[in-house]
């Protein structure tokens, strides 16, 4: 009997009822609740009880631990909400500086808690140059890391850290760091510098990502970071399975597998993950790779189960709340698809092959695709839940890209060794590693550029039709019909059924009607226009959210038929107007932006809009005067700037026309260029208006309010610190007789146009 998985399992079980499911009153009473059953049955020593004694005892165990930790964690954290303390913080990596503040992680310290792992933001950037180790004290606001951006917000927690630190003031330094403190972030840190001698800059952040996990530059790198998503590559370079494997491979042939080589492979399997960031996929590899190592050197037999059980304990004891993270839960699913259905998988792929070497290397090839396909049942809900998305085509993509991968990684790591050795030999070896990292990113795109290669889960039915396939898959098991038949027919049912629907919300977009669209980025605003198959975008940017205002964007385009943008209007150059424009340009291409000619000397938008432009081929039109532009059935009135005092008063002014149905778009500009436009233009009859300025207080005056005429009111407004919307304009809308719709409150807002009237749907 596996008496370690039993009790494994249960424990970890346990763990994921009291995250998602349990208040922490149940906890202490649920674990004394079980761990009385669990003692007696114990007690009685009857084989056939000791099964459901272990999981009584493991589950006790788990809701106890879950409380304990909760208790000298996340509750002193949220008492500490709000308040002012003097903080003796000792650093635990480097840190990130921006312009505005310093950010770094430290071990917190202050009265009557204990130390407590925290985000210190210090915009003074006295941090800045702050090394591991050292110790520094200063007068901080404590805010709980459990909510970001006024949302509850579970991954910190899951990282173990519990408390935001906004400094007030400078910060003194006390003690030196040793060189010896948070010693793996320091090789992390001398790896990742000595990375930028090897390999040339085009490949660089993605053998940082490849070999150590890092992805700051990879983020950083729109077109990269897209493509690898959508083909569903980013999983080679979460630290994981995959890269302890190769890890092992080659340490196995350097050092062979004899007692002392396996020993050794594990320390360093070890200082691996934990120099890589101590990943809870990379710790589960780790441990699940030690086992199956000191199984033979013991002379015992690895059983996967209960490894894969007893690793997921050894995560979740230190920080029970890790049982939130993506990476884990990600993890443990494809190790868990793998062990359900990976070699039977692998023996459909290979069965028909010949048995000669020509058929062993096929069977190599394959062998990835197989563990692709594996993981897919377990995978599959996680990332539509997680991400909103899924890469249908990942399968192709590990077909294409494995092999490359193994040879990157193996090679990467060589590179680095043998450049301190002889620089040029590591230098020649890391431009031979690049063609292969610019292979991989160049197999991405192409798979991420074919349609319907990504499901966004934008779309009502979306989830029965993921729902359906599964439910298609399992009725199919019970047919009498071959295995083979049994994964090939419900394939092919869910692949047609996938393009019927993906094309007939596209038909549906594209003849029935126009649409009008206020899509949810939060604090920002990114406006569509559909009219026919032509598509207009009126800014694309957000502050203050966890989401950027691109990706909102071209996901809501992409799941509805749409595969370009005809012309993208940008009201002004502010960031809650524009910073998601250049990922946008990535996931779709845009044939023209147009903007205002006024733009404030040293706009900081202005060069990195110019620069996405010209490498996408984007024309760029500064509008000077009034103009009109038509885009199927629809058409724009685009009023030039009327004042250039400000940014926000040297903006464009858009009406647009569904046939009779109008809508005016004011962008930031205050209540007194509102007056101005009215003089201009005297838009009236309308029956939409966009609120500016995301509902301050200072914009749609009553003046403009009463002479419009539309009795529709859309706010653009997120989590802010600004006021938005005012109440004060809130009361003007409602006196002057406007339905308001928010998409802080009420999501996406989207407006089907038959027949010259609106007809409002509310996306939630």
């Amino acid at each position: 009997m596996r008496v370690l998985a039993i009790i494994c399992t249960a424990f970890a079980a346990s763990i994921f009822a009291a995250v998602y499911l349990l208040p922490f009153a149940a906890l202490f009473p649920l674990a004394a609740l079980l761990l009385v059953p669990g003692v007696m049955l114990l007690k009685q020593k009857r084989v056939t009880q000791r099964p459901l004694a272990l999981l009584c005892l493991g589950a006790a165990v788990g809701f106890g631990w879950f409380g304990l930790h909760d208790l000298f964690t996340a509750i002193p954290a949220r008492l500490l909400d709000g308040s002012e303390q003097i903080i003796e913080a000792r650093v635990l990596d480097y840190p990130q500086v921006y312009p505005e503040y310093a950010r770094v992680t430290v071990s917190a310290k202050t009265e009557g808690i204990l130390p407590l792992q925290a985000l210190v933001y210090d915009p003074s950037r006295s941090l800045a140059a702050a090394q591991p180790g050292e110790v520094y004290r200063f007068s901080a606001k404590i805010t709980p890391a459990n909510r970001r951006f006024g949302e509850a917000f579970d991954a910190y927690n899951a990282r173990d850290l519990y408390l935001k630190l906004n400094v007030r003031g400078e910060c003194r330094l006390l003690r030196q760091g040793s060189p010896l403190s948070a010693l793996p972030v320091r090789i992390n840190r001398a790896l990742t510098d000595h990375m930028e001698r090897v390999f040339p800059a085009d490949s660089r952040a993605f053998m940082k990502s490849l070999l150590l996990g890092n992805k700051t530059e990879l983020y950083k790198n729109e077109a990269q970071y897209l493509a690898l998503s959508r083909a569903g590559n980013m999983h080679a370079l979460a630290v994981s399975g995959l890269h302890i494997a190769f890890l092992v491979g080659m340490l196995q042939l350097l050092f062979g597998k004899q007692r002392l080589g396996s020993l050794f492979c594990i320390a360093l399997v070890w200082i691996f993950a934990l120099v890589t960031g101590g990943t809870p996929s990379a710790v589960r590899a780790a441990v699940m790779q030690s086992l199956m190592l000191l199984a033979p050197v013991l002379r015992r037999e690895n059983d996967t189960p209960t490894t894969l059980a007893f690793a997921l304990a050894v995560i979740l004891l230190p920080n029970p709340r890790a049982a939130a993270s993506v990476s884990l839960q990600l993890s443990f699913a494809a190790m868990a698809g793998i062990l359900c259905f990976g070699e039977r998988l692998y023996a459909l792929f290979t069965g028909s092959l010949p048995r000669n070497r020509f058929g062993r290397m096929l069977g190599k090839i394959l062998a990835p695709v197989a563990s692709s396909f594996a993981v897919l049942p377990f995978t599959l809900p996680l990332m539509a839940v997680h991400f909103g998305y899924l890469s249908l085509l990942s399968p192709v993509t590990s077909l294409l890209c494995s092999l490359a991968i193994s040879l990157c990684f193996c090679l990467g790591y060589l590179s680095c060794l043998l450049t301190l050795l002889y620089v040029p030999l590591g230098q020649g070896v890391g431009l031979l590693t690049a063609y292969l990292a610019r292979y991989i990113l160049w197999a991405s795109g192409l798979v991420s550029a074919v349609p319907h290669s990504v499901l966004y889960m934008e779309l009502g039915w979306n989830i029965p039709w993921l729902i359906g396939v599964y439910a298609l898959f399992i009725g199919m098991h019970f047919l009498p019909l071959r295995r083979a038949e049994k994964l090939l027919y419900p394939a092919l049912i869910a692949a047609l059924s996938l393009l019927l629907l993906a094309s007939g919300t596209k038909n549906r977009y594209e003849t029935r009607g126009e649409y009008f669209a206020a899509l949810d980025v939060g604090q920002g605003q990114c406006l569509c226009a559909l009219s026919g198959d032509r598509t207009v975008v009126i800014d694309c940017g957000n502050i203050l959210s966890p989401d950027n205002a691109g990706d909102v964007a071209g996901r809501w385009l992409l799941s509805r038929g749409r595969e370009r943008i005809d012309t993208l209007l940008l009201t002004h150059l502010d960031s809650d107007h524009v910073d998601g424009v250049s990922l946008l340009m990535e996931m779709m291409p845009v044939d023209q932006i147009i903007l205002p000619d006024a733009i404030p000397e040293g706009n900081e938008w202005l060069p990195a809009l110019q620069d996405c432009a010209l490498r996408h081929g984007t024309r760029l039109r500064f509008l000077k005067s009034d103009g009109v532009l038509t885009a199927g059935s629809l058409s724009c009135d685009v009023y030039a700037p009327l004042n250039t005092a400000a940014d926000n008063e040297s903006g464009l002014f858009i009406v647009l026309h569904f046939g009779a149905y109008d809508v005016l778009v004011t962008g930031d500009a205050s209540a007194a260029t509102e007056d101005q436009f009215l003089l201009h233009a005297l838009p009236t009859d309308l029956e939409l208006l966009v609120v500016g300025h995301h509902g301050s207080r200072y914009a749609s005056g009553e003046e403009l309010l009463r002479s419009c005429g539309a009795k529709t009111a859309v706010i653009s407004t997120g989590y802010n610190s600004f006021g938005h919307p005012a109440q004060e304009t809130l009361d003007r809308l409602l006196a002057c007789g406007y339905t308001v719709y928010r998409t802080d409150l009420d999501g996406t807002l989207e407006f089907q146009i038959e027949d010259g009237y609106g007809k409002e749907k509310r996306e939630r």
